[in-house]
């Protein structure tokens, strides 16, 4: 018998009989399932998810939200779109008229 090993009565033989315990486990079958373990382990840390880095999200302007808004299924969306579209109907008039102004002067 190999020393280290346990004999049927289940004593220490060999040169661990004097009380020291040896460093590795005694059964082979232990030994792989230890191993098994800590592969096991390293597998799952390195498919651990990634710390994603922090977005810096910029805040919308006021036409963002209310072009979003009017997008949605709220109650009142419609008229907040029809708004938007008035609204830029205007916009483009004014700058028709400013550029037919601009252009009796030079």
């Amino acid at each position: 018998m190999k020393p280290g090993w346990r004999s049927a009565d289940n004593s220490l033989q060999g040169a661990w009989a004097g009380g020291r315990r040896p460093a590795l486990p005694e059964r082979p079958e232990t030994v792989m399932k230890s191993l098994l373990f800590l592969v096991v382990i390293a597998c799952s840390a390195g498919c651990a998810p990634k710390a994603e880095k922090p977005t810096i999200s910029v805040p919308l302007t006021e036409r963002q939200r209310d072009s979003i808004l009017a997008r949605s299924a709220l109650p009142g969306a419609q008229v907040v779109g029809r708004a938007l579209d008035i609204s830029d109907k205007s916009a483009e008039h004014a700058a028709a008229e400013n550029a037919a102004v601009d252009t009796l002067f030079h």
